[in-house]
């Protein structure tokens, strides 16, 4: 990937009250090796946030959008909104990214193949985190037991192995839940056609996309995030928004 042909990338952060990560998950974005005029960084924050949330953004080149609601769904479609990179990535604030070359691994494959809708990756064991947070995180989706038990797992949907990333296909009825990802955001709009009306619900993203046709992703496994999964009951939360 020679400079002249980085794309610009787009990274929408929803927050609430969350200057405990900010400082992390900021650091992680500016320290890739990828051209800083080529990263739009927006913090979709609510306007009902009072820490130091926006204060602690605001030492980072970011646009900080505000989100009229507690909820982070309709933060990251007025990410969408504002969004202005050929490429798009919905992260949560309490993820890191794993490497400085986070943003050239993950796109390389878009680039490579224009037919990939998008590309995602495993989250990763971080030494520093909490036993239950590790265990989760062996899980290369954060998936607890029974429900990796009930979906497929990313070598059942593996379509074709290449350089640095396997090539696997989504089948809207039965897949693997696919949140944090980097998505065409051409492709993207086809889904988010009116973001004023649209509640985007990440894992169903890469299944709205496969219904339209564009069903082939990038797993870059190598890439990884750490990502923050405090206690059992927030596990439980997220298992219950997985299954409906």
């Amino acid at each position: 990937m020679t400079k002249q042909f980085f794309p610009k990338v787009t990274i929408m952060i929803p927050t609430y009250n969350r200057e405990r990560y900010m400082k992390t998950c900021l650091d992680s974005i500016f320290k890739q090796n990828y051209p800083k005029n080529k990263i739009e960084v927006l913090v979709v924050d609510s306007i009902t946030t009072t820490d130091n949330t926006r204060k602690i953004a605001s030492h980072y080149p970011v646009k900080i959008i505000d989100n009229p609601k507690i909820l982070a769904e309709p933060a990251k479609t007025l990410g969408i909104k504002h969004a202005t990179g050929e490429y798009f990535l919905y992260l949560d604030s309490d993820a890191e990214l794993v490497s400085n070359t986070w943003l050239r691994d993950m796109i390389e494959p878009l680039m490579s193949d224009l037919d990939l809708a998008g590309s995602f990756t495993r989250f990763m064991v971080k030494p520093s985190q909490t036993a239950f947070n590790r265990f989760i995180s062996f899980d290369p989706l954060q998936l607890w037991p029974m429900l990796a038990y009930l979906l497929p797992k990313i070598e059942d949907v593996t379509h074709e192995k290449k350089n640095g990333y396997d090539v696997i296909r989504i089948d809207p009825n039965y897949t693997i839940p696919i949140g944090m990802g980097v998505f065409r955001k051409k492709w993207l709009d086809q889904v988010v056609k009116d973001p004023d009306n649209f509640i985007y619900v990440d894992i169903a993203i890469p299944i709205q996309l496969a219904e339209i046709g564009h069903d082939k992703f990038a797993y870059v496994e190598s890439a990884g995030f750490y990502h923050e999964s405090k206690s059992l009951w927030h596990q439980t939360k997220r298992l219950r928004r997985d299954v409906v």
